[in-house]
């Protein structure tokens, strides 16, 4: 297994939250740095039910209706995508049912999620070694809903050759 990276600074040889394991910080100081945000989901960790299967991914729901976000399982579908000297294997999460919304205007209903890629960390300067993927009701600011928002990451070679 490689060493873990500091979510902060990115050092190697980091160690992961006793609390959750979802973090790791190279030392107190980005510990102390990160613990306004990592507080906020750090025990639901504690509390998340078992993984239903092997096709659900953990992800952030930052639901409409409050400023905490929430820990689910959510069930993707496995994918692979084919470039010219490499395979990308990825799971495509189902938001059906969790980016709908009853309150959408006339016209806009069954409108599609919009997905955005993150690969590197532009606030503190580097690369992910994992790309997290934003889902979002594409039509939001028109269709009369309200933003919701789901993260999660997931995006593995499957050959790198």
């Amino acid at each position: 297994m490689a060493p873990l990276t500091c979510t902060m600074c990115n050092t190697s040889d980091a160690k992961s939250c006793a609390v959750c394991h979802s973090a790791s910080y190279c030392s107190k100081a980005c510990q102390r740095a990160d613990w306004p945000l990592h507080k906020i989901i750090c025990k639901s960790f504690t509390t998340l039910p078992e993984r239903p299967s092997p096709s659900h991914k953990l992800a952030f729901l930052l639901p409409t209706i409050s400023k905490i976000p929430e820990l689910i399982w959510v069930k993707c579908e496995l994918r692979t995508e084919d470039e010219e000297y490499r395979s990308y294997q990825w799971g495509m999460p189902d938001t059906g049912g969790i980016l709908s919304s009853e309150k959408v205007l006339p016209g806009y209903e069954g409108h599609s999620t919009e997905r955005k890629p993150i690969k590197r960390n532009v606030l503190r300067g580097f690369n992910l070694d994992h790309t997290v993927e934003v889902f979002g009701r594409e039509t939001f600011l028109i269709d009369g809903s309200k933003a919701q928002l789901l993260h999660y990451g997931d995006y593995e070679r499957e050959d790198d050759s």
